[in-house]
């Protein structure tokens, strides 16, 4: 007797775990979080990128806990990246603002 349904493990696409993971968010860490608490010490009292800065917290956060398949690697890496971009986002600003006053331009 042939069998035409599938039992349900069968059903169930496996997912493959992914050995290296936890690259992604330990380099964004390592990249962002000495600019993250720097600009934190700087601007904390005075507002100036706290939404920035909590944006760029909660997508390192997000790296670290999204699920360990190898499926997601591409959506932690984004994740990552964008973690680090907007944890460089004040600092680089700033850096050209002072940039532009320095050049003398009017």
């Amino acid at each position: 007797m042939v069998h035409l349904i599938a039992s349900p493990p069968e059903l169930k696409p496996r997912r493959e775990k992914d050995p290296s993971w936890w690259a992604a968010p330990l380099t964004a860490s390592l990249l962002a979080v000495p600019p993250l608490a720097g600009e934190y010490a700087l601007y904390h009292r005075d507002g100036y990128g706290q939404n920035v800065l909590l944006v760029s917290l909660l997508l390192l956060v997000c790296a670290w806990a999204l699920p360990h398949h190898r499926s997601l690697r591409a959506l932690r890496v984004i994740v990552a990246v964008a973690a680090v971009g907007l944890s460089l986002l004040p600092i680089g600003f700033a850096v050209l603002l002072g940039l532009a006053m320095a050049s003398g331009a009017a």
